[in-house]
């Protein structure tokens, strides 16, 4: 059986090394087609056992092959995204059976095109936690799958306890940096023992070169270390995992931020998750990941407290979250595959067949 793993968007890169992953233990051939810069940044040299053929839609034949829908030659489609919605419009053209994730939920809800689009019995979304299928309940059906598989060497004994890691993109509509530039002031000040929190992601545009310049107002540049964009997927990786510890930095001061409590995964979660670093995260996201003991928790304003409380955390007590944490990202894995096939057989996709 084969399968077109499709991602026409410059992001969502890491998403696919899960779908792969999935797809190779369900017996089913992966043809990935993704644009030219995605492919690029290596989003699968982490995992270098996984098995599939990659196809950059930037070139021309491919590019003719693409637009033709000679998709048909293949048995379904999993759509990597199905936003913006000029990408739902392309893949309704194709007449083989689609699995779609769906990154904002509330599509579901409230957009007559994204549900016109899974009407048919030929189309299934997935949602990218079980949390958000949750939230959506009976107002619209899906399944999920959980993205935790972004690499094969976890590297714990070279992550530095000392540092915190917050990963992506600087946007101040997705997370407070503001909460945690008071929290490093005020440990400064308190003379806290040495830490570091490395910022890795694309930091050259506005919000950026706002938080850099805060930064520097404050003369916190040796405590809050902006590492910058990695080009390669691999090398983002192995930066993010230098830290011990993952700082989503998602609170409920801000309406703003309120999607991530129920409808929108918090991908800094997927991401300690997937490479076992101990999250210093909200009480209520703690409790909507389901990882309470296996995280550092915080309520609004309790950021200081928490920084101070993961630096001091004994030894043992930091190996049983590590090893919470790896045991949730199998647990996740192993009902991602039992979801994929339920949502594979419900298509009337038999991965035995060849």
């Amino acid at each position: 059986m084969r399968c077109a793993l499709v991602e026409l968007n410059p992001f969502h890169r890491e998403t696919l090394p899960t779908f792969v992953l999935l797809l190779n233990q369900l017996g089913v051939t992966v043809d990935v087609f993704a644009r030219g810069d995605t492919l690029s940044r290596r989003p699968f040299a982490p995992c270098p056992s996984l098995r599939y053929k990659a196809h950059s839609i930037d070139d021309l034949p491919m590019k003719l092959w693409f637009e033709l829908r000679r998709l048909a030659g293949y048995d379904f489609v999993v759509a990597n995204s199905v936003e913006p919605v000029w990408i739902l419009r392309k893949l309704a053209r194709f007449q083989v059976p689609i699995i779609g994730v769906v990154h904002n939920s509330v599509l579901m809800l409230e957009d007559p095109e994204y549900q016109a689009f899974f009407s048919p019995a030929s189309r299934r979304p997935l949602v990218l936690a079980p949390h958000i299928a949750s939230w959506l309940g009976g107002r619209a059906a899906v399944s999920w799958v959980a993205p935790v598989h972004v690499t094969e060497d976890l590297r714990l004994d070279t992550a530095r306890n000392d540092w915190l890691c917050v990963q992506g993109t600087i946007d101040f509509r997705r997370r407070n940096y503001g909460s945690l530039i008071v929290a490093a002031s005020e440990l400064e000040a308190a003379g806290v023992p040495s830490f570091s929190a490395i910022v890795v992601g694309k930091d050259s545009h506005l919000d950026g070169m706002r938080f850099r310049r805060e930064v520097a107002r404050r003369g916190l540049e040796k405590i809050i270390v902006l590492d910058g964009e990695k080009f390669g997927y691999d090398d983002y990786l192995e930066a993010v995992m230098t830290a011990a510890f993952i700082l989503p930095l998602v609170d409920s001061t801000s309406l703003l931020f309120q999607p991530y409590f129920g409808e929108k995964v918090t991908s800094s979660l997927s991401m300690a998750l997937a490479t076992a670093r101990i999250p210093v995260v909200h009480a209520a996201i703690a409790r909507l990941y389901g990882i309470e003991g296996m995280a550092v928790t915080y309520e609004d304003g309790g950021l200081c407290d928490a920084i101070r409380r993961a630096m001091a955390l004994p030894t043992d007590e930091r190996g049983e979250m590590i090893s919470g944490l790896r045991e949730c990202r199998a647990s996740l894995l192993r009902n991602s595959l039992s979801n994929l096939r339920a949502v594979m057989e419900d298509l009337a996709l038999d991965p035995r067949r060849r």
